[in-house]
């Protein structure tokens, strides 16, 4: 693993670009347990958000992931950041995923 990357555990899926993870992130003197997922982008569709949160859950729920940069604080007190899953971009593995569906 990358120096600049954390190891994490999913523990819960709370939106469709928004994780719990455990244990607690630690950045810029700030910890926590959720993590907005960068490069995501959600649909505008109530449906399509209710399908990415599935297979977000089905990729990552119950995992180990590893976290990079950049990282950021969101307004209200999440990490924004890159998620690996192994060496690729969970951004890359769902859209890889939705092209197959």
């Amino acid at each position: 693993m990358p120096a600049d990357r954390m190891e994490l555990w999913v523990e819960e899926i709370i939106a469709p670009d928004v994780i719990a993870v455990s244990p607690a992130w630690r950045f810029g003197g700030m910890t926590g347990r959720e993590i907005r997922i960068s490069g995501l982008v959600v649909p505008q569709s109530s449906q399509k958000a209710a399908i990415l949160k599935e297979r977000l859950a089905e990729q990552v729920l119950g995992q180990a992931i590893e976290v990079g940069p950049p990282y950021a604080i969101t307004t209200d007190r999440r990490l924004e950041c890159h998620v690996y899953i192994g060496e690729k971009k969970l951004t890359t593995t769902l859209l890889d995923r939705r092209a197959h569906a």
